[in-house]
């Protein structure tokens, strides 16, 4: 009998190291402070340092999925000249952006005006260019990462543009056509930090200040640069000074995302949800001592959202990954981060959930001190429990190589419905518009990186009539 109970409380305890496991896959050297999110593309990992590379200016870097090959692509080199020819960027807090085979991404400060640029670089880190180098008068600094929508790239200046509070910024991908859409102002709200998301043709996103309180604000704003609006003005009751992306559900009616302070009276940060017209406000969570302090962008994986904290009680200090459902309940400290395995996420710093795995990174910590890349198993967690609304239509093969193809027979899709397909971080990679109905459309997401996608199909007068997710595996 003892020997029986050994073998099965093994067996429970093998289960829990195999479903509820951290995993570090790298230590970051000679600088380092990873910033952002990873980009998968096949099997491998894509990603920007603020720090270290060969001259502590930052880099991009690739590295396989299992955590073998890191592979330092492109070092920062920057002096600031434009005579030298050494002015190509420093100092990226940019999540990447693929194109083909072709990274895109920002730099803080660097290039001809020392005020941050737009590159490109090849994955193999061949072919480094320098697609526009920010100015003053038209936004500078930069600390997100680039939006691509159809064929143009959209973005956020912290500083500069016509009164000097940053701006919203549209540029073609080839590096022409750079417009300053729209200047910042502190009535407006000003000095966002964080990137923008689109649902249809609204631009959503973050200023860290300025608005009612002064403590920031929720917009939109059309991708012609028309009808800016303020959504929210962030208080110290429901939380200020938002610093993270936003994340927008699958059917591109509702956002969330964190403040880093304030918030139900802990003063420590807080989680909400917002309809993308303003209105149904909710505080989702309110961060305390014990639960964490400071939250970091969620992603959004089913009904659940999942995000890390830069700080919490101790014995552990060192921040923390959790999960809440979308209502407010099931509240989880999923994992406390142990310096060992990594320290103190930054704003900057996002996860992503690929099947029952989340991937991150953290700019402290590690064997090293700067930083980690690790996994984090956790299949009970319902990461891969992602619900559809499919009537009348069906998805094949799915998953898929690349192609997809989207059978419609469903009676509210009319001719000019549409069809958008988005990416974790609430970014647009793909729209059609029908030209027949009870048609089979094909879908090619080829060249983007492996992951999970969620598809929408809205008809012509505006409705979404279908949802549903595209599972990409190459």
């Amino acid at each position: 009998m003892k020997t029986k109970l050994l073998a099965f409380f093994t067996f429970l305890l093998m289960s829990s190291m195999c479903h509820a496991q951290m995993n570090v896959l790298y230590n970051f050297t000679n600088g380092g402070s990873p910033y952002g999110a990873l980009l998968l593309s096949g099997n491998v990992f894509y990603g920007t340092t603020y720090n270290g590379g060969i001259n502590n200016q930052g880099s991009v870097f690739s590295i396989n999925k299992d955590g073998s090959g890191f592979k330092d692509l492109w070092d920062f080199k920057d002096s600031a000249s434009q005579s030298n020819g050494n002015a190509n960027g420093e100092y990226s807090y940019s999540t990447l952006v693929l194109i083909g085979n072709r990274l895109y991404g920002m730099t803080y400060e660097g290039g001809a005006n020392n005020e941050g640029v737009i590159f490109s670089v090849n994955k193999n880190g061949g072919g480094y260019k320098d697609l526009w180098d920010f100015n003053s008068p038209t936004g500078y600094t930069p600390y997100g990462s680039l939006l691509l929508v159809r064929d143009k790239f959209y973005g956020l200046a912290s500083s500069g543009g016509a009164n000097n509070n940053g701006c919203v910024f549209s540029i073609d991908t080839n590096g022409t056509a750079y417009t300053d859409m729209y200047d910042f102002s502190y009535a407006s709200g000003y000095g966002p930090r964080a990137s923008l998301v689109c649902s249809g043709k609204s631009l959503f996103g973050t200023t860290l200040y300025g608005g009612v309180a002064g403590n920031g604000t929720l917009f939109s704003i059309d991708t012609t640069g028309n009808n800016y609006k303020i959504k929210v003005n962030f208080s110290n009751s429901i939380g200020d000074y938002s610093y993270a992306t936003l994340i927008l559900s699958p059917n591109g009616t509702r956002l969330f995302g964190t403040a880093q302070d304030g918030g139900g009276g802990y003063g420590d940060g807080a989680v909400f949800g917002v309809d993308t017209d303003g209105t149904n406000f909710k505080d989702i969570v309110d961060f305390n001592y014990l639960d964490g302090e400071e939250p970091v962008q969620v992603i959004l994986v089913g009904n659940k959202l999942f995000g890390m904290t830069d700080y919490n009680a101790p014995p552990y200090e060192q921040g923390n990954i959790f999960s809440v459902d979308t209502t407010g309940a099931g509240f989880n400290i999923v994992h406390n981060f142990e310096a060992t395995d990594g320290s103190y996420p930054y704003w900057g710093n996002s996860l992503i959930a690929l099947g029952d795995t989340l991937y991150g990174m953290v700019d402290e910590g590690g064997t090293q001190g700067y930083g980690v890349i690790f996994d984090y198993i956790n299949s009970p967690s319902g990461i891969d429990n992602i619900s559809s609304n499919n009537a009348g239509i069906s998805v094949y093969p799915n998953p898929s190589t690349g192609k997809f193809q989207l059978k419609i027979d469903n009676g509210q899709v009319t001719m000019n419905s549409a069809v958008e397909v988005y990416n974790m971080l609430g970014e647009e990679v793909y729209s059609s518009t029908l030209s027949t109905v009870n048609s089979t459309l094909s879908i090619d997401l080829g060249n983007q990186a492996n992951g999970i996608y969620f598809y929408r199909l809205i008809s012509a007068e505006g409705n979404m009539v279908g949802e549903g997710k595209l599972v990409l595996q190459k």
